[in-house]
Formats: structure tokens, C-alpha cells, sequence
């Protein structure tokens, strides 16, 4: 049985000024509202709730817990934001957790099929997670830029999930012993079932699919067309145009 749609006066509005650094404590987060699936609302709330009690347990000076916060883009099942040792962090996880197969079901794992497809329907695709990466980044380099990102410094971003990978695709994969798991603060999961992975860096074949899938989704080419206009044409360059802003990001602040 679903639930019914929660009253309108939860829901709260967004705002770039709800937080201020260093003051949010006990403040309510900007949030389009949980998703209304029974088993995914239960999993998203048990992993709010985990993270609450972790930053309360290692004595976290001030934190953010924030579900369904539109800026956050893909990654909006659980932003966190803590500081610890005078560090303030900032790290986002979607969550992509199945209920128990039945006996009579077969073990679903996941396969190149379904990282690779250039659309953007499945759970595991990475094309569909990568560009909001790149537009989280840049907003903190937006004017003003949102609250939750400032004075903090992006760890990272998770997708979680409790389905294992197939053996074709593991060994492109490998234990992220930087940030590992044994030693997270937050996340951290008390079985040696559950790792921390990932991509190998090193050229491999999902690599080199990912680059040409890249390549081919990619709308640089109307960039280029863009920036052609504003020199041969000596037409106005506005910044306010969607596509500068998509790639402010890797041309100013990387390039």
C-alpha cells in the first residue's frame, strides 16, 4: 500500500540563505519531499537517521542533514555536512537499495549493460550521475553561492547500493583505501560484505567506453558554436547563457 502524499505544509521552500555557515544547527532542510515508494522512503530514512547518530556520536562541532535537496542534483538521498578535527566536509549518497529477492527470483547484479547505456533510465548509469558532479562543483562558484556549500570542502559523492557487481565488470573496479570504509566516521558499515569501490583509473575497456560515451553525449560542440559567435561575430558574451554555465566549471576554475 503506498503512503499518502505528505500535507503541502511540510514540504519546506528553497532558499540560498536557509543556512548560514556555522549556524545550522536544528535548522530544516530545502526539500521537494521523500519519494513515496514504502521501501525506498524506510531505507532513505534509516540512512538519515544513521548519520544523525554517527556525527552526534564522534562529536561533530556543527553538521547539515539534508534529504531531497534540489541544488544537490542525482546525489539528494543524504547530504551531510559536519565538521570534525577543524575540518568541514561535504559528501553526498544516493542510495539504490532492492528489497531481499524471494527464493523463486533470480540474483540481479550489475553488469555493463547497466553502466554503459547512453540513456539515462536505469539506476547505475554513470552518464546520468557525471554531469551533476560537474554542476554541484560549480555552484560553488555561483554568486551567491548556496549556503550548503560554503566553507566547506566536497569529499565526495557515493551511489550506494546492496546489489553486487558481476564478475565481467569488478575488475574494472577497485577499494578506495583513501577514503576506506573501516575508517568513516559516518558511513562506516560494520561487515566485511559491504566495500567501498572505485573506477580504476588505469586505461581499461570501461574507461575508454565511458570516454566515447562521453564524447558523444556531450553538447561541447554547441559551446564551441557559441564562443565561435561572440569572436567572429563579436556578439555579447552572456553568462547568464545555460551552456556558459554548465562549463564554467572545467574551463575557469580547472582550465
Amino acid at each position: 500500500m503506498s503512503q499518502p502524499t505528505p500535507p503541502k505544509q511540510f514540504k519546506c521552500t528553497e532558499s540560498h540563505n536557509e543556512f548560514l555557515p556555522g549556524d545550522f544547527d536544528n535548522k530544516r532542510t530545502p526539500s521537494s519531499g521523500l519519494k513515496l515508494t514504502k521501501h525506498g522512503d524506510d531505507y532513505q530514512l534509516l540512512l538519515l537517521c544513521l548519520c544523525l547518530w554517527r556525527v552526534l556520536k564522534n562529536k561533530a562541532s556543527d553538521f547539515l542533514l539534508a534529504t531531497e535537496l534540489s541544488e544537490s542534483e542525482k546525489f539528494d538521498d543524504v547530504v551531510i555536512k559536519y565538521t570534525h578535527e577543524d575540518t568541514t566536509v561535504l559528501r553526498f549518497l544516493q542510495a539504490k537499495h532492492k528489497e531481499a529477492p524471494r527464493p523463486t527470483d533470480s540474483i540481479h547484479k550489475i553488469t555493463f549493460t547497466d553502466l554503459l547505456p547512453s540513456d539515462a533510465s536505469g539506476d547505475f548509469i554513470l552518464l546520468k550521475y557525471s554531469p551533476s558532479i560537474v554542476k554541484i562543483l560549480g555552484k560553488r562558484y555561483q554568486n551567491p553561492v548556496p549556503a550548503f556549500l560554503e566553507e566547506a570542502d566536497i569529499q565526495e559523492f557515493i551511489l550506494s547500493t546492496n546489489i553486487d557487481l558481476a564478475e565481467e565488470v569488478e575488475e574494472y573496479f577497485e577499494v578506495d583505501k583513501e577514503d576506506s570504509l573501516e575508517e568513516d566516521k559516518v558511513f562506516e558499515v560494520p561487515t566485511e560484505q559491504t566495500r567501498k569501490l572505485k573506477i580504476k583509473e588505469s586505461d581499461n575497456e570501461l574507461t575508454r567506453e565511458l570516454e566515447i560515451l562521453f564524447y558523444t553525449s556531450s553538447d561541447f560542440d554547441e559551446l564551441v558554436e557559441k564562443l565561435a559567435d561572440c569572436l567572429l561575430l563579436q556578439q555579447k558574451f552572456d553568462g547568464t547563457s545555460w551552456i556558459f554555465k554548465e562549463y564554467y566549471y572545467p574551463l575557469v576554475v580547472k582550465g
